[in-house]
């Protein structure tokens, strides 16, 4: 195959790849679309209060945070700051970045907090749903981890973590719930 006919391939190749991606035509902005849109129930400001029961995650102790929850411009991620206390741990402070993957067809949400921590949640909606999934290995085992998030899109998230080792018996060690500070007031992308 001549250069000419192999560059002509490549460029077709990614030219039917950013259609794919929804990178369109470059003369015209993006619009998010509604997978986008659902992260919306999570936008506002939030005061959460939760607890941490006994388990090979950690020491019980209770929560209390400050969530400030916005669109990053273009509508096509939400970040999330976290920052409060924790009873026994002392401060705590969280960035959170969430948006939609177009090829998992599910919500990526990376996460940085004070003490060193970060990791990545994979993310599914389902109505008023929002369920969190990843893997740990704490003290030398792995362990899947569940969050379930209901009341998205309402002024009151309650919040439920659990793990387990076996993906058939789950065992939850955190709740919260959290409270919207401007009720009524979603903010659309």
């Amino acid at each position: 195959m001549n250069a000419k006919r192999v560059s002509g391939v490549v460029i077709l190749t990614l030219a039917i790849a950013c259609l794919a991606l929804g990178q369109g035509d470059p003369g015209q902005p993006q619009k998010p679309g509604p997978e986008y849109k659902q992260l919306g129930g999570l936008v506002g400001n939030w005061t959460s209060e939760g607890a941490w029961i006994d388990s090979r995650f950690g020491r019980a102790e209770t929560q209390t945070l400050a969530i400030t929850c916005t669109w990053l411009p273009g509508g096509f991620a939400v970040v999330r700051h976290l920052d409060g206390t924790k009873s026994l741990s002392g401060e705590e402070h969280e960035l959170q970045v969430l948006t939609y993957d177009p090829v998992a067809k599910d919500y990526p949400s990376h996460w940085f907090n004070n003490h060193g921590g970060s990791g990545v949640y994979r993310v599914s909606i389902s109505d008023n749903v929002l369920t969190t999934t990843t893997v740990a290995t704490v003290w030398g085992k792995t362990h899947m981890i569940r969050g379930t998030m209901t009341g998205l899109g309402t002024d009151q998230l309650n919040y439920v973590q659990e793990y387990s080792e076996d993906g058939e018996v789950w065992t939850p060690y955190f709740h919260s719930t959290g409270m919207r500070v401007n009720k009524g007031s979603r903010i659309a992308v």
